[in-house]
This record gives C-alpha cells, structure tokens and sequence, in this order.
C-alpha cells in the first residue's frame, strides 16, 4: 500500500533520462585497497587527506578481518564449527560474501555526477539548460537562510539579500547585482506575478543606488560598513521587516555571518531548470539535480543520495544502494549464526570454579554480537522500506528542508514508480536517473493508502 504505483505519471516516466555507468573504467577494489595501504604507510596518517575524508578504508578492512578471524578461531577451538558443521559452513560463506561486499563497496561509485554526464542527461529530457559554468549560474538566486524562510511563509514579501557594489540588472521583478567575483546577487519580490518591473518595488527602485538609499543609517555608536563586509541590520520597507545580510567574498566563494558562524548559502533554480534541478553547489560550479545532494566528503554531487557511512568510508547513493542492502543483508545473517552456534557451545563448570574464566572469548562475541547485530538489523529493515517505496534516508530525514518535497509528508513516497519498478532500479540500476519534480499529491489518484477521507500514517 505504501508503493504508489502512479505517483509518477507516464509523461514523467519519459522526461526521467537515464544514463548507464560503465563499470569497466573503475579500477578493481583490491588494487585500490593495496594502494590506500601503501598511502597510509608512507603518510604515517590513518586519516585520509584532501577530499576523501575519513578512517582509512585500508584500516576499517582491516579491523572487519581481524573480527570474523577471532569469530572463525572461537568456533573451531570451542568445538562448534566440528559440532554444526552445516551451520558452520553457511556462516563461512556468508561471512567471505559479506567480506567481498563490503570491500567492493568501500571503493564503489555511488553516483557521482559529472557535469559532462549530467549534461547528457539534460539534453536526452529536451531541456535547454547549462548545468555547470556561468550559464549555470544565471537561472540560479541565493538567499540568505532567513530569507529563504521568509519566502517560504510568507511569498508576498519583498526581500533584500546581498547588496554588493557593482553594476544592476533586473528581470521579472528582481534587481541583481554583480559582483567582482561573478557571485549572483538580487533584491527579489518573491510573488507570481511576472509583469511587475523593478520600477514596482518601493515606489520605484531601479538601481542600487535606490536600494541602498532605501536602507536607513545605522543607529548611533554602531559601525556601518558598505561593500561586503559588515554586520547585519535590518529595515522597515512599505511596514515590511526586511533583513540584510551582509556577506563576505573572497576567491570567488560567498558565504554569509549569521551570530558570528559562516552560513551555508542557499541557491534557487528558477525557470524550466526547476523541474529538475534545486539547488546549486558554488564548489563544483555545477547545478544540483532532484534527489542529488553535494557531498563535502568526496567534494562531488551524488546522485540520489542516501547517507555517508563512516564504516564504509564511501558514501550511499543510486549506483551502490542495492549493493549497500545486500551487503548489509548476508552480515546481519553472518553474526546471527555466529550467535546460535557460540551458545551452545559454552563450556559448563561447578559455581564458582576459576575454569569458568574460559568463556570469555564467547561472552566477548555475544556483546559484538549485540553491540553489532542489532543496529545492522534495524539498518536492514529500514533501507528494505527505503527499496520499494524509491525513498532515501536523507530525504526522509530532510524531508522539510529540500525544496522539492515541500507539502509532503514522510510516507508520501513522491518518486515511487510500483514496486517491482522499485526493485529493480533499486537492486540493479541501469545508470544514473534524472529526476523531475513530484506532482503535488492533489493531482495524485485516489488509493487505500491515502484518499480524501482518510489517509495512512499522516
């Protein structure tokens, strides 16, 4: 019932291009582990560097090795693995299939968005839009963080962010200004209306001149600074509060000062790009796609992305998420067995002999096994939710945050295609997908799940 088979409609199902990824240019995960190796012997450091932040993958291999060889010495020396042999055998194989995935994994592309291929994706959907460079950044706005909420409660303000020196501009309403470093700056009237011109904002404000004018002196004892530099104020403009927020540029990065912290910018697609794009990473110089988040990790755009996992040391997007469940999937089984046969093979002695001591080992694997098993099992049930309604955890989680999923609610599943659709882009994704925006639930069919009298958990 949660799978919502026409969430999607058949156009949509059309514009969603999908690019293939061929495997055959990544190099093997083995070779990469032994060069990860080497790195961390000749840099001293277990921490890599640059983008790739995080534990060596070479020492959390390690340290899974070094966990399942203690398990597989604790089995054969209390006996189990010769009492159970059957049951020891499907461990070893699902301990060694487990120990493959994880490896690939490790060093698997979970979906990295290369503006040439996101490109091609753009271009299969009929879509005139440059995603990366400066056609980019002219279908994009940024807004400060209060602003961007404002816009979101109340649309019919008139919002000043980021008045820079530099020459004017305008379209539909808004007044940008350029800075030295190209960043794109506007006094934006968020309404639907398109026919209203720069002359319509406070009794004709055409320049930045007009705009700073409109901006009263700061009060007695405090220093204003023009330019970019300086501190936050605010103005009444038409009964309206209006917020500046003041930021500072230095080598072609903006970044705003909210209470004395940098704040991250946040970007608007305008236009057609909408449909399929939502925010903008300034440091790749690349539009974001639906779905797609940038990772400060690896310094690249994911596609649908799902989390990064510090045990990985890689993050989970569209391309690994199936290899993530099922990898997931015979380690819950591997720890589980492990557990059922290390119990009955306790060795018994008299209260209070001193030879119960010898059960240590076992009781160590019994809290790894807890300590481990459950949370992997809890992880396991979840991304299996995640699978067949096309949901991912950063979304379910970021839910009010992301721009596209506005009006929703957790269990929406917006981007569920049918469950057997589900599966299989999920399991085996044929390449990257270009999403489109969901259409708002009011134009969905009616189901069980959800209908006009009554609707499943929201």
């Amino acid at each position: 019932g949660a799978v919502r088979t026409h969430a999607y409609t058949a156009k949509q199902r059309q514009q969603a291009a999908m690019v293939a990824v061929d495997p055959s240019t990544e190099a093997p995960a083995l070779s990469l582990l032994v060069s990860d190796f080497k790195d961390w012997r000749q840099q001293g450091s277990a921490v890599r560097a640059g983008h790739e932040k995080g534990v060596r993958r070479s020492l959390l291999f390690i340290l899974w090795i070094s966990i399942h060889i203690y398990e597989a010495v604790a089995l054969g020396v209390y006996g189990g693995a010769w009492a159970e042999p059957a049951l020891a055998a499907v461990w070893l194989i699902c301990t060694l299939l487990a120990g493959f995935l994880y490896l690939h994994l490790m060093f698997s592309n979970p979906g990295f968005v290369e503006p040439a291929l996101l490109q091609k994706l753009v271009d299969d959907a009929g879509v005139c839009v440059q995603v990366a460079g400066e056609g980019a950044a002219l279908i994009v706005k940024e807004v400060g963080e209060d602003e961007h909420e404002r816009v979101q409660q109340h649309p019919d303000h008139v919002l000043l962010s980021d008045l820079a020196e530099g020459g004017a501009s305008h379209d539909k309403g808004a007044i940008e200004l350029e800075s030295p470093h190209k960043s794109v700056l506007a006094l934006n009237r968020c309404d639907s209306s398109d026919k209203a011109g720069p002359s319509d904002l406070h009794g004709g404000i055409s320049s930045a001149a007009d705009a700073e004018a409109a901006i009263p002196p700061a009060s007695e004892g405090s220093a204003h600074t023009s330019g970019l530099n300086g501190e936050s104020e605010s103005a009444a403009l038409e009964g309206i509060e209006v917020q500046e927020s003041l930021v500072e540029t230095g080598g072609g990065k903006r970044r705003g000062k909210r209470n004395g912290k940098a704040a991250k910018p946040h970007f608007r697609v305008e236009g057609d790009a909408a449909t399929y794009f939502y925010d903008f990473a300034p440091d790749v110089g690349m539009l974001v796609p639906v779905r797609a988040k940038f990772c400060k990790k690896h310094g690249q755009v994911i596609g649908k992305f799902d989390h990064y996992c510090y045990l990985l040391g890689n993050s989970v997007g569209e391309l690994n998420h199936g290899l993530f469940w099922r990898m997931l999937c015979v380690q819950v089984i591997s720890i589980w067995l492990m557990k059922g046969i290390i119990d009955r093979h306790y060795l018994h002695f008299s209260a209070g002999s001193p030879w119960a001591a010898a059960n240590v080992p076992l009781m160590i694997l019994d809290v790894l096994a807890y300590v481990f098993g459950i949370p992997l099992s809890l992880v396991l049930l979840i991304h299996s939710y995640l699978a067949a309604t096309s949901t991912t955890t950063f979304e379910f989680i970021k839910m009010e945050k992301l721009d596209y999923l506005r009006g929703f609610y957790e269990f929406s599943c917006p981007f569920s295609q049918g469950l057997c659709t589900n599966l299989r882009h999920f399991c085996c994704p044929r390449g990257l997908q270009l999403w489109a925006r969901p259409p708002p639930e009011s134009e969905w069919p009616e189901t069980w799940w959800r209908n006009r009298y009554y609707s499943c958990f929201g």
